[in-house]
Parts: C-alpha cells; sequence; structure tokens
C-alpha cells in the first residue's frame, strides 16, 4: 500500500512521507536531464486560471519534474487559453545540448469542456488532447482516443480511469532510490505543490458488490490540482508509443555530431572525395 495512502501520518502542514520527497529535491545539470528522453504535460482547469505541469520521462518511467506554471485569467475568456498555448511551445535545453519541447499535453476537460474542446481539437497535430475521467473507480488507466462532440465543437478525447492512474503514480513515488520509476523533483517546487500531494488518501468502497480502494480528497476543501497534473502528465506519457531508451541515444548522439569541430568533418568529408577519386 502507497505510503500515501496512509491518512493519519501527518504531523503539521506536511506529512512525514511528504517530507520524505520534499528532501530529495535536487539541482538538474540541466534544464532536462541527461537520462530523460521525452516530456509530456498535464494541464488543470479551474474557476480562474489554468495550471501546468511539465514532466521529463527516462527508461522505466523514471521522472524528473521540470516546471510548475500557472495562467491566471477566466479559461471562458480567450486570453488565458493565448497565454497557454505560447507556453506550450516552448522548447527546454537537454543535457545533450539539444532542445525538446512537449511529446504529448492531456488537457482535463471536467470544467469549461466546450472551451478545452475548442483549445485542443485544431491542436491535435500537435498532441495536445482533451482528457475526462472515467466513471468507474475499475476503469483502465487509460482509453482512447473517442470522438467527442458539443454543438458544433468537436474533440477527440481520452478517458482516463483516475483511481488506478494514482495508485501507479503514487506508487512511483514510493520508489526511494534512482532508477525505474523514481520521481526526482527539482528545488524549484513550492510549498503548496508538496501540500496539494498528500491532499488525497485512499478509502475502502464497494463497487459492484465488492469492496475496492479509492482515492478520494482527504477533506472536500482541499486543492489537489498537483496531484491532477501529474497523473494526466503520467497518462500522456502513457498514451504515447515510445522507445524512450532510444529516444535518450538519438539525443546523445546529435550533441555529439553536433560538437564535432568543422575542420574534422571538412578533413573527413576531403578524404572521402579524394578516395572516390
Amino acid at each position: 500500500i502507497s505510503a500515501f495512502a496512509n491518512p493519519k501520518s501527518s504531523t503539521g502542514r506536511l506529512d512525514v512521507f511528504t517530507r520524505l520527497i520534499a528532501d530529495r529535491a535536487e539541482v538538474y545539470p540541466a534544464e532536462v536531464p541527461m537520462n530523460a528522453g521525452i516530456l509530456t504535460a498535464g494541464v488543470d482547469v479551474q474557476l480562474n486560471r489554468i495550471e501546468i505541469e511539465v514532466v521529463a520521462w527516462g527508461v522505466g518511467n523514471e521522472s524528473w519534474g521540470i516546471e510548475n506554471n500557472v495562467f491566471y485569467g477566466d479559461p471562458r475568456l480567450p486570453d488565458v487559453w493565448s497565454q497557454l498555448d505560447t507556453y506550450l511551445m516552448k522548447r527546454w535545453k537537454h543535457e545533450s545540448g539539444v532542445e525538446i519541447g512537449l511529446s504529448r499535453t492531456f488537457v482535463d476537460s471536467g470544467y469549461c469542456t466546450s472551451h478545452v474542446y475548442k483549445f485542443t481539437s485544431p491542436r491535435k497535430p500537435r498532441n495536445i488532447y482533451a482528457v475526462k475521467g472515467a466513471s468507474s473507480a475499475e476503469a483502465a488507466e487509460i482509453l482512447g482516443p473517442t470522438k467527442q462532440r458539443i454543438g458544433s465543437i468537436k474533440a477527440e478525447v481520452f478517458i482516463l480511469g483516475g483511481n488506478k492512474l494514482k495508485t501507479t503514480m503514487f506508487g512511483y513515488f514510493d520508489i526511494a532510490q534512482p532508477g525505474p520509476g523514481y520521481c526526482h523533483l527539482p528545488d524549484t517546487y513550492d510549498q503548496t505543490w508538496y501540500e496539494q500531494m498528500q491532499t488525497e488518501h485512499q478509502v475502502a468502497q464497494k463497487v459492484n458488490g465488492k469492496l475496492v480502494q479509492v482515492w478520494q480528497k482527504k477533506k472536500a476543501n482541499l486543492a489537489n490540482e498537483a496531484i491532477d497534473k501529474r497523473q494526466y502528465a503520467l497518462a500522456a506519457l502513457m498514451s504515447l508509443r515510445v522507445d524512450i531508451k532510444a529516444q535518450i541515444a538519438a539525443l546523445k548522439a546529435a550533441a555529439a555530431e553536433k560538437e564535432k569541430p568543422k575542420a574534422q568533418i571538412q578533413r573527413k568529408q576531403g578524404f572521402v572525395k579524394g578516395w572516390k577519386r
């Protein structure tokens, strides 16, 4: 059972386990460390803002939190969406020296659904998709995309089994040593992020006649955006078919090629030409 599932571990504002997670915060050698190969993002839409977390992923779903950002504004109006759109075009410098962008972004459509669909639908070529939660606690982690429609607005939407996704996600946070599944955290995340990561716990609930462990807020008024953003970023990764190991190797190879002195490349080309003659 995940340590996050224990509702009685609170000592002050941060519980014991979350303090241990906060203690692992580190300074990365670059915006995106060498052992990470791709970036995904999870976006949560709120009443007066849009929040996003960008996460880097390595072999075995080892992860690096990269950035948390908040864009303030009414999501029923275009300005805040414009801010998000600009941000999603950002590129981050990989430790290899190569700049990389987001491979996939998932945007929650639970609030302002039509506006989310309107934003994501034309951005499908950029791998930006709407998501919504499944109704069943036993639903698969990710399904789709399925075609959804509100009025004249159409979108392709992934259905997320939040209960299973959170169990997987919190299980990764339980891993204590760097390697597959381990969650690296930057020293730039504030206490609010850590507080929000402890706002849910597992409770037993009857589903279809049997007891199931279900993730719920400890109190109804607690903010849990950090949990939602991270689960969306994880789901975005899971929806991709990508060989991360090969991706990392390609980044390293591209960096090595880029660093070759031009004179060396020219000498090599001259030798090849001379040999042909």
